[in-house]
């Protein structure tokens, strides 16, 4: 039987209990476990990732929960430029409110053919994602990446339109959790030389770009 409108939407008791706990922890340092909790909770996964992203800075890692190994491919391929030719980081460059994205949604027709499917996504074991987006101030969105890895199934229509239902929860939670990290001044003054973008002839000299052909660049 195929699921009702009404069965997507319901949460379980354990499932309001979860809501709870995340409510009640947003904005403390036991926030970010709550909160990726109770989205594991709306859409079961098997990694969740929090993002901000702005224009013309590299994403900031809010929270995560990958394994060591993952841990280390993230920070030494993606937030070293990988992220500029993430879908989903394309994809925010456009949006303009809260909503709900799946890789299906954003990937180009070759994305198993790109640089960036051989360079990185492969090697982080994902087959499949979606991305809850939740506006914030000077252009900021937070980025809740959630995703399967080999050996599970694909998101299917249900958890996708889970997640668009519970939208609205999950967007509070995490601005209410990181909202004063990333809302502060737009001038960029308080930005770290870490955070902020390379010129983009300059990445595309370092790993991973390094390997693609000049039509690729």
């Amino acid at each position: 039987m195929s699921d009702t409108p009404q069965t997507t939407r319901q949460l379980s008791p354990d499932g309001a209990a979860i809501l709870g706990h995340a409510m009640s922890c947003a904005g403390t340092l036991e926030g970010p476990d709550a909160i990726a909790a109770f989205v594991g909770e709306v859409v079961p996964n098997n990694v969740t990732a929090v993002f901000a992203w702005q224009a013309g800075r590299r994403p900031r890692h809010m929270h995560e929960n990958y394994d060591a190994r993952r841990k280390q491919v993230a920070n030494q391929i993606y937030m070293k430029g990988a992220y500029l030719l993430d879908p989903f980081f394309v994809a925010s460059q456009n949006i303009e409110s809260d909503c709900v994205l799946r890789l299906r949604d954003v990937q180009t027709d070759k994305f198993r053919q790109s640089e960036y499917y051989r360079s990185y996504y492969v090697s982080t074991g994902l087959i499949d994602e979606i991305s809850f987006y939740a506006r914030c101030e000077n252009d900021t969105f937070l980025a809740i990446s959630i995703g399967r890895y080999r050996g599970a199934q694909k998101f299917s229509q249900r958890d996708y339109g889970r997640a668009c239902f519970f939208l609205p929860v999950v967007a509070a939670l995490v601005r209410r959790q990181w909202l004063a990290e990333v809302g502060g001044d737009s001038s960029g003054r308080h930005q770290s030389t870490h955070d902020a973008a390379l010129p983009l002839p300059q990445l595309l000299e370092q790993e991973p770009f390094a390997v693609l052909t000049a039509r690729e660049r």
